[in-house]
């Protein structure tokens, strides 16, 4: 099933390869995760709930 939702994500860029860098996160990525959050596609590809709370 996860690499089912991977296939989908990579399709939605047009099935191109890409160079994915990892670091840590720090104060100034907030805005930004805190967008992904929100954000429907992001929360599906990795399993989370929508419209969910803190709590």
């Amino acid at each position: 099933m996860q690499n089912k939702k991977i296939t989908e994500i990579f399709s939605s860029f047009g099935g191109r390869e890409m160079d994915v860098r990892l670091r840590t996160l720090n104060i100034d990525d907030y805005d930004i995760v805190f967008n992904w959050s929100k954000d429907d596609v992001f929360c599906s590809a990795n399993g989370w709930k929508k419209d969910r709370s803190a709590g």
